[in-house]
């Protein structure tokens, strides 16, 4: 590729987007995706004896490795890989899939979480857990 067809290329961006446009949305999405998570993290700790206080044995385990430890892993791995990817690339639909991919994981365990608290755990404790439940429920 020559010089003069690269910056032409960086010029006009991807669509109606700039790539410098592109690139922040990308990190801005990754950085709301990374709040959700960590309001997740801590919803999910405060909820986590209470909600798997009748578990015992191998249920207890798999709640614990698939709800604490793979799902803490993938929503940060899925969200930086792909706004990485996205702010590098943003024509490639695979980095916004990964961040979408981020998000959805985030948003689901953290209105999860959230509505638990709100409506089973202690009613009330929390304002909105209906639509909270809503949200979890992607």
């Amino acid at each position: 590729m020559t010089e003069g067809a690269s910056e032409q290329g960086r010029r006009q961006g991807v669509g109606r987007w700039s790539y410098r446009a592109a690139s922040l949305l990308a990190w801005l999405v990754w950085a709301v995706v990374m709040v959700t998570a960590a309001a997740f993290v801590v919803l999910h700790l405060w909820n986590f004896s209470e909600m798997t206080s009748h578990l015992e044995g191998l249920d207890y385990l798999s709640e614990l490795i698939f709800w604490t430890v793979l799902l803490f892993a993938a929503i940060p791995a899925y969200a930086t890989v792909g706004a990485v990817v996205a702010s590098r690339r943003p024509g490639n639909w695979v980095g916004w899939l990964c961040l979408a991919m981020g998000a959805v994981l985030a948003f689901h365990g953290a209105g999860t979480d959230y509505a638990a608290r709100a409506l089973k755990l202690d009613p009330g404790s929390l304002p909105a857990g209906v639509v909270a439940a809503w949200i979890g429920d992607v």
